[in-house]
């Protein structure tokens, strides 16, 4: 027996379906082989569920074999069905959009076992899966799928699939039948069917072609007799159908009427059936897909529509599901229009690489019932399951800023992708391209994103302080924080690359401007330069100059760079930017003038004035006389000369140059160099001023050999060092940029919110200048001053006593 059947299967050719990827799927008409029954099924491996009027059946992609077949038990065996054969029984076998194999059966298909019990109806469908390896090792799981009828049947039920349409309608049966509703269907045989007829109309045609129910089956019209009801199986494009425009939508039907007779009565049913063959459209960034509302080849007399639900995958969707993923339902100019955000949930994305551009497609598993009732039928049940499919166009990518400025990091979302896309690498700022563990490593976060659907985002997690993200101060408090992405994406198995790049920005009310502040030391001030945290980059200038590696040695000045928080400048009172406000004989107060410029806007920013008194004494203790400004100060003490000098009768050697204050025993000098008489000679390299503090007699007279007035002279005497190489950067009304030309002098330093630190830059930076101005001593000077007074009063002494010896 065996035997016979493989012969008989030598002539039939099995159709194949190509899996991606590299997988298949044989439907066979009783195809037998040496098969094991496995009664171990991996888990995740089958999804068994109940939708409505079908059976569903998932097999996921990652368990089907190089070859799968599915087989239907019934009490006659086991049947390995054709797609075609399979398709007029009432079965779908498609492959969903994630690649999975999908089986969806009708409670009214072939081989579908029912029985009415107290709880209602229950139909049950036993299945074979057939998984064949490379090796042609067969490997079979038997699954029972079994569901109630949910929802008692419309009086006509029609079914628009994949591949088949299908329709059924009660069956009127007398009142006095007595079938066994609690045992199965009887076959059709035992109920008269191959005597039945069957008229089709087609319009434009005169006749309606007349045939027995067995030719029908031969020209691919199943018809058949399930309990009460009569159901209908075709394919589309079958021999008798014929194509209608409906409010400009193309309808595919078929006008069938069956003649009948149950127990010598004649009976007749419509068995019309009309599906829509639309396809869906892209509109702007919708899924669009519409059918007419009435479709004329099923309506007679008046029509009340009573809605349309829909739903995806076989379940239908409730109304707040469906506002929340975004769909909506239409009507239009008597057309029913569905429509679905591109990307939105229950859809699924297929992505593509052409000419390194990204291309996506959308795509759908659309379910949905319309209802409707008329004078001749009453209720009308319309079911649709429609794979819509969008063509490839330009991808539409999305990134998601999901910053919070109060957490202090970058947080961003980049998607949505199909299974096949992954990230290669992520490069910030502008930096080299970075896999995901380097990113990690240098304090970037790259995670995955899974959806329901099998789609997927990445989300970019990256902190504001990271060196690679700007910052700007934009006013108010506010600092923006800007963050650069270039990610590079392939698309498997080809590894087909395309490139993207964005830019997100966050401001943040947390800005900390650079601050200046000032303090009066023992010796001179000190000027700290707070950084803040906008990162920009400053330039300082005392008295106007702009602060230069120059400028540092020729000041003075002590700069301090190891602190984390600020900069330190210290000066001390003869630096260069001092000013001496006040000098009286009591005290001295100086100040100093700082300003700092932001590079970038070329504005002050900021501005310090620090002011700083000393007491004299200290003054004259600790610190010279020559100004660097080019001015000179003189405290003259008069006290210790014999006899005493009234300092009010001092001056310069121009003894129009007075001094500018005086008291019972000092005086105060404070001139510029160029004036009062000084003279001007060059030592060297070094630039020498000197003038005289000298007593002014009482009278112009030539001095008699005996006189009271002291014969006073005090010399001051300033030395500078001469370096013509040294450029003096002045604070212009208009600020300068911060390049410089080099061939221009040094340029300004730049204060960042961390400056450089090379050592040795550091060194020059803390060191005084190597030749600082030479400046005379008073204390010296007063020295000389007294060693000559008291020679002088030795020799008025010797000269007296000759007189007198002389005389006598």
């Amino acid at each position: 027996m065996v035997s016979q059947m493989r012969h008989s299967l030598a002539h039939i050719i099995p159709r194949i379906i190509k899996i991606p990827p590299k997988k298949r799927i044989c439907v066979m008409l009783l195809c037998i082989s040496q098969i094991s029954v496995s009664t171990i099924i991996p888990s995740g491996m089958f999804k068994m569920q109940c939708h409505d009027r079908h059976f569903w059946l998932n097999v996921q992609s990652q368990f089907l074999g190089q070859t799968t077949r599915l087989g239907f038990e019934d009490s006659s065996g086991v049947h390995y069905l054709s797609i075609k054969r399979a398709a007029e029984c009432g079965y779908s076998i498609v492959f969903s959009a994630a690649g999975d194999l999908v089986l969806r059966a009708s409670f009214l298909a072939c081989h579908v076992n029912s029985k009415l019990g107290q709880k209602g109806a229950e139909f049950w469908l036993r299945v074979r899966v057939v998984n064949e390896d490379v090796d042609s090792k067969e490997v079979v799981y038997p699954l029972l799928l079994s569901c109630p009828l949910f929802q008692a049947w419309s009086p006509r039920e029609v079914v628009c699939e994949e591949g088949y349409m299908e329709v059924s309608v009660t069956r009127w049966l007398p009142h006095n039948n007595h079938l066994n509703r609690e045992k199965d269907v009887r076959p059709p045989e035992e109920d008269g069917l191959s005597q039945w007829q069957v008229a089709f109309h087609v319009p434009h045609q005169t006749l309606a072609e007349g045939m027995s129910v067995k030719e029908a089956h031969l020209q691919g019209y199943h018809i058949n007799a399930r309990g009460d009801r009569l159901v209908m199986h075709c394919l589309y494009s079958s021999p008798l159908s014929y194509v209608l425009q409906d409010h400009g939508i193309e309808v595919e039907a078929v006008s069938a009427t069956v003649f009948y007779q149950h127990q010598k009565i004649p009976l007749l049913a419509n068995l019309s059936v009309a599906c829509p063959l639309s396809r869906a459209m892209v509109d702007g960034e919708h899924l669009s897909w519409m059918f007419p509302q009435i479709l004329s080849p099923l309506v007679q007399g008046w029509f009340r529509d009573k809605g349309v639900r829909m739903g995806v995958d076989g379940s239908l969707l409730s109304e707040c599901q469906i506002l929340e993923r975004g769909y909506e339902i239409g009507l239009r100019e008597h057309l029913v229009e569905i429509r679905i955000p591109f990307g939105a949930k229950g859809g699924f994305i297929k992505s593509n690489v052409v000419d390194q551009s990204y291309l996506q497609s959308f795509s759908v598993d659309l379910y949905f019932i319309h209802q409707w009732e008329e004078g001749h039928w009453g209720v009308t049940q319309h079911r649709s399951f429609r794979s819509l499919n969008t063509t490839y166009i330009p991808g539409r990518l999305i990134l998601i800023n999901n910053t919070i400025p109060g957490q202090g990091i970058f947080s961003v979302t980049f998607g949505v992708f199909s299974p096949e896309v992954s990230l290669r690498s992520v490069a910030v700022g502008g930096e080299a391209p970075l896999s995901w563990a380097q990113a990690r490593k240098a304090g970037i976060q790259v995670s995955l994103m899974p959806f329901a659907n099998g789609s997927h985002a990445y989300q970019l997690q990256v902190p504001f302080m990271h060196p690679h993200v700007f910052l700007e101060y934009i006013g108010g408090g506010y600092r923006r924080h800007i963050l650069e992405m270039a990610f590079s994406l392939d698309v498997l198995p080809s590894n087909a690359a395309f490139f993207h790049h964005a830019t997100v920005v966050c401001d943040s009310q947390d800005a900390v401007l650079p601050k200046l502040e000032g303090k009066c030391t023992d010796q001179g001030v000190l000027v700290l330069l707070h950084y803040g945290n906008l990162g920009s980059e400053w330039e300082m200038y005392i008295d106007g100059r702009r602060m230069d590696w120059e400028v540092v040695k020729l000041g003075g000045y002590v700069v301090n760079l190891e602190e984390e928080e600020y900069f330190s400048v210290e000066l001390s009172m003869h630096s260069l930017g001092v000013v001496y406000e006040n000098i009286s004989l009591q005290a001295l107060r100086i100040r100093v003038e700082v300003s700092l410029v932001n590079v970038d806007t070329e504005l002050v920013e900021h501005t310090l004035v620090q002011r700083c008194t000393f007491p004299v004494r200290e003054f004259l203790r600790k610190y010279y006389l020559c100004l660097p400004e080019g001015r000179a100060v003189a405290v003259v003490d008069t006290s210790r000369t014999i006899p005493p000098v009234k300092p009010m009768r001092t001056a310069l050697l121009d003894l129009s140059c007075r001094p500018s204050a005086a008291d019972g025993t000092r005086a105060l000098f404070n001139f510029s160099l160029d004036l009062c008489g000084t003279k001007t000679s060059m030592e060297g390299n070094h630039l020498v001023y000197e003038n005289e503090v000298v007593y002014m007699e009482r009278t112009a007279r030539p001095l008699p050999l005996i006189h009271r007035d002291t014969h006073f002279r005090l010399i001051l005497q300033c030395r500078y060092l001469v370096n013509n190489s040294i450029t003096i950067h002045h604070l212009p009304t208009v600020f300068p940029s911060s390049t410089s030309n080099p061939t221009q002098g040094s340029p300004g330093y730049l204060w960042s919110k961390k400056p450089p630190s090379g050592r040795a830059q550091r060194s020059v930076l803390q060191q005084r200048m190597a030749d600082r101005p030479v400046e005379m001593s008073l204390l010296m000077v007063s020295t000389l001053g007294m060693v000559s007074i008291f020679l002088g009063i030795l020799a008025m002494i010797l000269w007296l006593r000759a007189s007198c010896l002389f005389n006598t």
